[in-house]
């Protein structure tokens, strides 16, 4: 999960960090001791402080969004501001 102090700014830097990483790691291939090649996929769940009252509140919204994720289909990125829409 990744989670940013401040709506605006900082949840579309969250986001953009989280898409990153997630096109990072699934590029990224390990090989096996025999020989085959291991490809990992990532799903974040993306949250941020704005009017939430807790470091509880914003940890819920950020895992939120992660389950929602890999509902979708892993391998994504989804904001809670998304899940609050839905």
């Amino acid at each position: 999960a990744t989670i940013a102090r401040n709506r605006g700014f900082y949840e579309k830097g969250a986001t953009q960090l989280a898409k990153r990483l997630r096109l990072a790691i699934s590029k990224a291939r390990t090989e096996l001791s025999d020989g085959r090649l291991l490809k990992v996929t990532a799903s974040f769940g993306v949250a941020v402080k704005g009017e939430l009252e807790s470091a509880e509140q914003l940890v819920a919204e950020a895992d939120q969004a992660l389950y929602d994720a890999k509902r979708a289909g892993k391998n994504r990125v989804v904001t809670a501001a998304e899940v609050s829409r839905r």
